[in-house]
């Protein structure tokens, strides 16, 4: 694919991420592409699944993400930790607690017990954009390529990728990986993966 194009998809990918993006975390935007006719496939961006709450609906988090929760985090995340395991209040007063502070605040469960970015995100009830972008698709992605305004993708999405076909997958270099495995499991796949600074695609030179 020329250049030109390849810039064109990846800020087509940034616009989607930033435009549509629901996810009260991340800006991620997907585009795939068939390279043969130049012709878009799909796009996604990070948000639950059709009729699923966000993260911060208060049910979810009581029946969902506060049972998953280890003590420390749930004294970090209901501002008790330092009291000394464990937390001198019941499990149930701080659920509750837990629910009253974060529910209905656009704050991901996640951010709220200090996971860092690629962690815990079976706390999550977002889809990743690259998983929407594969089940938007309007055609078979066998040979097809995906632009990824993110780094390398985690490793349910790269397992997916994988086994719709896509045979390249442009991502930004972040510095580092946010999963461990993708870079692996892509080799194996024969996956190619190719990783630019963000300022190589915004640039229109």
């Amino acid at each position: 694919m020329k250049e030109k194009f390849i810039k064109h998809y990846m800020r087509m990918a940034k616009f989607v991420g930033e435009d549509c993006n629901s996810c009260y975390s991340r800006k991620i935007g997907v585009v795939i592409v068939d390279p043969r006719a130049n012709k878009v496939l799909g796009t996604g961006y990070n948000s639950p699944p059709r009729g699923v709450p966000h993260n911060d609906d208060p049910g979810y988090l009581e029946y969902v993400v506060w049972p998953q929760l280890k003590d420390e985090e749930k004294a970090k995340a209901v501002g008790c930790e330092g009291a000394g395991p464990p937390c001198p209040v019941s499990d149930c007063v701080m659920m509750n607690d837990f629910v009253k502070k974060y529910g209905n605040t656009r704050i991901c469960p996640r951010k709220a017990i200090g996971a860092p970015s690629g962690a815990r995100l079976e706390l999550c009830s977002c889809a990743h954009a690259e998983t929407n972008a594969i089940v938007n698709a309007s055609n078979d992605l066998y040979g097809a390529e995906m632009f990824c305004w993110c780094g390398c993708p985690c490793v349910e999405c790269t397992k997916l990728i994988i086994n719709s076909g896509i045979k390249k997958v442009y991502i930004i270099d972040w510095g580092r990986d946010y999963s461990f495995g993708s870079r692996f499991l892509f080799s194996k796949a024969g996956v190619e993966v190719i990783e630019y600074l963000p300022d190589y695609y915004l640039s229109t030179a």
